[in-house]
Order: C-alpha cells, then structure tokens, then sequence
C-alpha cells in the first residue's frame, strides 16, 4: 500500500508541475515562442 501511496503524490506532483508550465506558457503567449 505504500507503494500505491507513493504513486499517488507522484501524480500530484506531475499534476501541478504541469498545471504551472502551463500557466507559464500562456503568459509567455506572444513574447517567447516555446514550442521551437
């Protein structure tokens, strides 16, 4: 069970790491072009 625990605060993690990149790159939209 730990090991389920564990992977539930991975998904967390990744989760909101994506949450801010994505937040990141729509206020970049327009000055900084990060898809090149």
């Amino acid at each position: 069970m730990v090991a389920v625990d564990q992977f539930r605060v991975a998904a967390e993690e990744s989760n909101a790491a994506q949450s801010v990149r994505r937040s990141l790159t729509r206020s970049l939209t327009g000055s900084v072009d990060l898809t090149a």
